[in-house]
């Protein structure tokens, strides 16, 4: 449901085309709006699955195939890097989306909003420097596992890898603040529907 439907049904009771609704329903069509709302700044399903095969591809690395304790140890730091995001993220949608009937609507979307605007305002002021850590990471761990598995270099291959990651990154981070501030900017105009009641 947009949330430019919520002022009609919330005046519902003045016209008389429109159902009302209970209270009770009311906090649910928002709740229902709001995480639909929250759920965008999370990661998607698909990147989720990928996340899920590269850390089965890790875990087949360390345990199965015969590598060097260089490689082997490489891929466990990823391995250990995917794993605590993953759970943050997770234990941070959870936190997010969960709603308690004792807990005032207002409330619960306020804390919500407050929590992604400290996030934004985080990601904004950080952008460089998440994006510099970023780069460094992934290309360190691109370069290393070149090394350590003793491929044979091939320039324009790593050149291309090297230019797919920086457009990767910094587009992606791009995508991130945009998904944020449309997520508050939902939230925000649900909240102040609550407000003009």
């Amino acid at each position: 449901m947009k949330t430019n439907d919520l002022k009609d049904i919330w005046k519902s009771g003045v016209n008389k085309n429109i159902n009302s609704y209970s209270d009770r329903k009311l906090n649910e069509i928002i709740v229902k709006s709001a995480r639909k709302s929250i759920s965008r700044i999370y990661p998607s399903v698909i990147l989720m699955i990928i996340i899920a095969i590269v850390i089965a591809l890790l875990i087949a690395n360390i345990t199965i195939r015969n590598t060097t304790i260089a490689m082997r140890m490489l891929d466990l730091g990823v391995l250990l890097f995917l794993v605590i995001s993953l759970t943050l993220w997770a234990q941070s949608f959870l936190v997010m989306k969960k709603y308690k009937a004792d807990v005032p609507i207002k409330n619960w979307l306020e804390y919500r909003i407050k929590e992604i605007e400290r996030s934004l305002n985080f990601n904004i002021k950080y952008n460089w420097l998440i994006c510099i850590i970023s780069l460094l990471a992934a290309l360190g761990y691109y370069y290393l596992f070149i090394w350590f598995s003793g491929i044979s270099i091939n320039p324009w291959i790593i050149g291309f890898v090297t230019a797919g990651v920086v457009v990767f990154i910094f587009t992606s981070r791009k995508s991130v603040i945009k998904k944020y501030r449309q997520s508050l900017e939902e939230l925000k105009e649900l909240y102040k529907q609550l407000d003009e009641e």
